[in-house]
């Protein structure tokens, strides 16, 4: 179950520019382990993946944008990473 401060975009905004695998597991309801899998297998394809040194970070804006598409906030990111 996804904790109170961490439901709808504004919520998941909130948690800053990136988050860690513990938050985006409770944001998406996956388990962490699965997770950690999927991306030390490359499977993990849902989001970005920012790894930096040990540490894994997750977009907020790609969480966002995968859970509510038609978000305004997902919008303005969509123009973003198409132009990048």
């Amino acid at each position: 179950m996804t904790p109170p401060g961490l439901t709808g975009p504004q919520g998941i905004a909130a948690l800053g520019p990136t988050t860690d695998v513990p938050h985006t597991a409770q944001i998406t309801g996956f388990a962490e382990s699965s997770i950690y899998d999927a991306i030390r297998t490359g499977t993990w394809t849902l989001t970005r993946v920012l790894k930096v040194g040990r540490r894994i970070r997750i977009p907020t804006h790609d969480l966002i944008a995968l859970l509510y598409p038609t978000s305004p906030s997902s919008e303005e990111g969509a123009g973003e990473r198409a132009a990048g």
